[in-house]
């Protein structure tokens, strides 16, 4: 098995049994290696032929059909990968999720952009002094206020904080 391979076109297997229901179909799709093990571990699902240029397109071609001419892949022998793709904000998988929709991380963009509006404007208040003088700065800022400058309305610079 080769391990310095980290994807290639192949051609995937799919069944579909459902009681006595059985179906199956084949796709070309991209798959990506186990780097330590060579073994496949995930697969694309929506693959679209495209590129800056027709040669470009022409060479993903070329590359499909040599897919062709390699073993068929049984889906159910690609590793499943779907337990590593868990958005840590909403706790859904985000295996299927098109990769322009996923934030920092395995997250859902739309999960952090949510997060990212609630936590707007919001504050955090600390006290360096054990209570004596009392700062808030907004959430995910490291510039802080004076609580009694802001009380009072006085004037003053704004501290740094963290």
């Amino acid at each position: 098995m080769d391990t310095t391979k980290i994807w290639d076109y192949r051609v995937v297997r799919k069944e579909l049994k459902d009681g006595s229901y059985s179906d199956e179909w084949y796709s070309i799709q991209e798959v990506y290696y186990d780097d330590e093990t060579g073994e496949p571990m995930a697969q694309t699902m929506d693959l679209m032929i495209e590129g800056d240029t027709i040669t470009e397109m022409r060479t993903q071609l070329k590359l499909m059909l040599k897919s062709l001419d390699e073993p068929v892949l049984d889906e159910s022998d690609i590793t499943d990968t779907k337990n590593d793709w868990i958005c840590e904000i909403c706790g859904k998988s985000t295996k299927d999720v098109e990769y322009d929709y996923i934030g920092s991380g395995t997250n859902h963009l739309g999960c952090e952009l949510d997060l990212e509006s609630e936590t707007k404007d919001k504050y955090i208040y600390e006290s360096p002094d054990g209570g004596k003088t009392i700062y808030r700065r907004k959430f995910g800022d490291k510039i802080r206020e004076n609580m009694e400058n802001l009380r009072t309305g006085k004037k003053s610079s704004t501290e740094k904080g963290l």
